[in-house]
């Protein structure tokens, strides 16, 4: 079952990062990215390597900075001596850096990153065999503990909500 996820990203994709990292807060994924800002008392690399091996899965984000990123490609790198599951989120114009170039990525355009992400989720989902996705009511703010067709369902139904009104 996947429960860590590891969010590979270049420093100017941090935004992105941290999009993808409350969407998967909300549906009980852990995850962890070597956020640049963050931790000056600990290296980058002992925070991208502590958080790769204590991942299960790699989520590359790979934007036209993210692609051509020596720290993307080096996680890239270390998640295949891992033999940790790869999954390339890809912007549309973007190329695969090469260790990954046979993989079928999760493309996106940055208006519908929210989508992409969501197929991520429900990608996940299927892997892992998640049965329940944790929303928010978008009137009251109160957890919802849902099946994801009835969270689907009801945010769609009675909010008009679609799934990338999920994301911060």
């Amino acid at each position: 079952m996947i429960s860590k996820v590891y969010i590979s990203h270049s420093p100017a994709d941090e935004d992105l990062a941290l999009q993808l990292a409350a969407a998967l807060w909300r549906v009980g994924l852990e995850s962890y990215a070597a956020l640049y800002d963050l931790s000056p008392a600990i290296s980058l690399a002992e925070r991208t390597t502590f958080g790769l091996r204590n991942s299960e899965c790699l989520v590359a984000l790979l934007t036209a900075e993210g692609s051509t990123s020596p720290q993307v490609c080096q996680e890239i790198g270390l998640a295949r001596g891992l033999d940790l599951l790869i999954i390339p989120m890809l912007e549309d114009g973007t190329k695969l850096p090469f260790l990954i170039e046979h993989l079928r990525p999760l493309s996106f355009r940055e208006e519908r990153y929210a989508d992409a992400v969501g197929l991520l989720i429900k990608t996940l989902r299927e892997l892992s065999r998640l049965e329940w996705l944790k929303v928010a009511c978008p009137k009251c703010g109160e957890e919802m503990t849902l099946s994801l067709f009835a969270a689907s369902f009801h945010l769609l139904e009675k909010f008009k909500y679609f799934p990338g009104d999920l994301l911060v």
